[in-house]
């Protein structure tokens, strides 16, 4: 039982961990590749005059 709660809780800190990499690539690299201003909001790429970027 303790090593499914242990398997569980590391699986849960890796989707974090993931999601602060979509943020971080969402908010550089895609806002210079694009020269605009792009936020990361609710799982999804948010750029300026384009709407969701969900491309990669």
């Amino acid at each position: 039982m303790l090593l499914w709660v242990g398997g569980i809780s590391l699986f849960a800190l890796l989707v974090c961990f993931a999601g602060e990499h979509d943020r971080e690539d969402c908010e550089v690299r895609i806002a210079k590749e694009l020269s605009t201003t792009a936020v990361y909001i609710n799982g999804h790429c948010m750029v300026k005059g384009y709407g969701r970027f969900d491309g990669r």
